[in-house]
């Protein structure tokens, strides 16, 4: 019985020195990782400091800017002239051409260029292009742009950095003019942002909101990121063409890879065990998740919120819907003459306008080929300023130089060209 008592108690001391050499083992890795995340907290405000003061120049600074000045007969550089009349005066330097044509000089600036603006006026609306050299090639690259018509001064922000084939520092910068153009150039301006402006712009292009239109039914960009106010400007200007940005998605990788990479690193080296680094790592993708729907999200608020501002909260005469405009509002007062009708007459200047009339007005059918023995009652007009009246609100509509209607008189006035006319029985 002693010798069973005895190899009992060895065996009892045994469990305990294991359990608490354990739990020591336990207790240095957790003091130890403690300490360690404790000491990469205290030495964050010292690599706070290290970073401000090596990035501060950087960020310090503010944009600069390199103006070529064309007013009082003055020509900035030695520009060569291809095909193309352009004559110093006080006012700038007109170009005038005839056929297409460019006109280049050399870049001095010292500064990468990430912006161009253009101050001008112009006589008519004219096709050019933005000329510039690429890194590899003596040849020019051309950008489309437009300057629209004016008699007054405008200004035109190129978004250089968002052209793929831009260089930063061009040997030369032009422009090209197709015949027919007559400009007026006062001002050119090459600008260049710090990287602080940069990261601000990029910040504020994350949450530039596009507007609804067609696409907007099957897919909605991602958020973009330019880097300039002109890209942002251009960035959802033309709904039918690929928005010039990039999208911020691959941010999101970047960042969720790099994560996932450090993560792993830290667990095979026993800094942290597994669970925590899928823990962490959980939390990461939960919070990008989270803060990048509250991004996306933010789209469909945003055509609530220009719904009710331009269409709800107005007066039915003054109602805007998205890219129909006036359409729906006129559709709604229109409505109820309509559709007690067999069929009706519409005219609107685009076709796609017929489709929704109809199911607007249903079971009443728009048509717009007239049978002289059965004039329709009501005439719907949208979009046609071409169309006039004969008398003051009674009278006939005349359209190229013909009378089309019987007389009668218009029940509905929206604006000029849009309206409903009722034929007197």
């Amino acid at each position: 019985m002693g010798l069973r008592r005895l190899k009992w108690h060895r065996k009892c001391n045994s469990v305990i020195v294991k359990q608490l050499i354990s739990t020591y083992t336990i207790t240095l890795v957790h003091s130890f990782t403690v300490s360690a995340i404790l000491s990469t907290m205290h030495s964050i405000p010292r690599v706070l400091a290290i970073l401000t003061i090596l990035l501060a120049p950087a960020f310090a600074s503010a944009a600069e800017q390199t103006v070529w000045d064309f007013k009082n007969e003055q020509v900035p550089g030695d520009w060569t002239v291809t095909k193309l009349s352009a004559t110093p005066t006080p006012q700038g330097l007109a170009i005038s051409a005839t056929e297409r044509g460019k006109m280049n000089r050399e870049n001095t600036w010292h500064n990468s260029i990430q912006m161009v603006e253009v101050t001008y006026m112009s006589v008519s609306q004219v096709q050019s292009w933005f000329m510039f050299q690429l890194a590899d090639k003596k040849d020019l690259f051309g950008v489309p742009m437009v300057f629209n018509q004016s008699d007054t001064q405008q200004k035109i922000l190129i978004p250089a950095s968002t052209f793929k084939q831009w260089n930063p520092r061009p040997n030369q910068i032009g422009f090209a003019f197709d015949p027919g153009a007559q400009v007026l150039i006062q001002e050119i301006k090459l600008i260049h942002l710090t990287p602080f402006e940069r990261l601000a712009e990029s910040w504020k292009t994350f949450w530039t909101l596009d507007d609804f239109s067609g696409h907007s039914v099957n897919f909605v960009w991602a958020p973009l990121i330019t880097d300039t106010p002109a890209g942002r400007e251009h960035m959802h200007a033309n709904s039918e063409l690929m928005p010039q940005a990039e999208s911020s998605n691959k941010y999101f990788y970047i960042l969720l890879l790099a994560s996932a990479i450090i993560l792993f690193i830290l667990a095979i080296i026993k800094k942290i065990t597994r669970r925590h680094a899928v823990l962490i790592f959980s939390v990461i993708f939960a919070v990008c998740w989270l803060f990048y729907d509250i991004r996306m999200g933010s789209e469909f608020i945003n055509y609530l919120a220009n719904d009710y501002e331009t269409y709800w909260s107005k007066p039915v005469n003054e109602r805007i819907f998205r890219e129909r405009t006036k359409f729906n509002a006129f559709a709604s007062v229109a409505a109820p003459y309509l559709e007690e009708q067999e069929e009706y007459v519409f005219i609107p200047d685009q076709k796609e306008f017929v489709n929704f009339m109809r199911y607007i007005t249903y079971p009443a059918i728009p048509i717009n080929q007239i049978d002289e023995e059965k004039i329709p009652k009501y005439w719907a007009f949208y979009g046609r300023p071409d169309i006039e009246i004969t008398g003051r609100g009674s009278g006939q509509l005349i359209m190229d130089n013909q009378v089309i209607t019987p007389p009668g008189k218009i029940v509905e006035q929206f604006y000029d060209g849009i309206f409903l006319f009722e034929v007197s029985q």
